[in-house]
């Protein structure tokens, strides 16, 4: 019944939705109504069967539902960008021995500093990136599939770890509670991303050096052994 408020508000309240979404949102409200005022137990047991029954039909629906019913709609702009740009994706997984660096470590942490770097840019100055703006429905995200629930968990977890603050600073319903970040002290992370992402290039560059270097070396004394015998 919860879920069923849930779906009166967003398809009765919000913009967006049409007349169809207006027509279900009303016609939920008034089989929950009827549940409510029904006198007898046995009556108003069946009309309560008969809302929830309704609600469940259309919620196994609900990624056709208009508007930001359909919670994952909400992300949708987001997700674009975490599909192109993910740190799971990440080729490089190096444990790091000893205090300096090799190629493939140095890489992978390039990896992570630019990818968080590039969408924490476009999640910022993008102005057809929409982040969702409000706190997801308790109700409808324990209706969610597994799925479902992490791939929401996992673009928050984007979010949060790119300290991009949601519209008025609203707290998920799902999720811990935690603050929200000033749009200066979110540049600020990027711009220690991109010195992060500068210092590791140049760290890069010098092994690579090295390496080359060595190969030289080990070049040259191949061709004096040569000449030697």
């Amino acid at each position: 019944m919860g879920l069923g408020q849930y779906l009166v508000h967003e398809l009765g309240e919000e913009d967006g939705v049409g007349i169809l979404g207006r027509w279900m949102a009303h016609y939920i409200a008034e089989l929950m109504v009827a549940a409510e005022k029904e006198e007898s137990t046995k009556e108003r047991a069946k009309a309560k069967k008969l809302a929830m029954d309704t609600i469940l039909k259309i919620w196994e629906k609900r990624a056709s539902l208009p508007g930001n019913a359909y919670p994952l709609n909400s992300y949708r702009e987001v997700a674009k960008i975490v599909e192109i740009l993910r740190p799971e994706s990440n080729p490089v997984r190096v444990v790091i021995v000893g205090e300096k660096k090799s190629a493939l470590q140095l890489v992978g942490e390039l990896f992570d500093s630019l990818t968080r770097l590039i969408v924490g840019v476009l999640l910022i100055e993008a102005s057809s990136i929409r982040l969702p703006k409000k706190r997801i429905d308790a109700y409808s995200f324990a209706a969610l599939s597994t799925n479902e629930k992490s791939v929401i968990l996992a673009l928050d977890r984007w979010i949060e770890m790119l300290q991009i603050q949601y519209g008025n600073g609203t707290v998920k319903a799902h999720t811990t509670n935690k603050k929200t970040v000033p749009k200066t002290e979110i540049k600020e992370t990027l711009l220690d991303l991109m010195k992060k992402a500068s210092e590791d290039l140049s760290a890069l560059r010098n092994v690579l050096e090295d390496q080359e270097d060595a190969k030289k070396r080990k070049r040259s004394q191949t061709v004096q052994k040569l000449r030697q015998n």
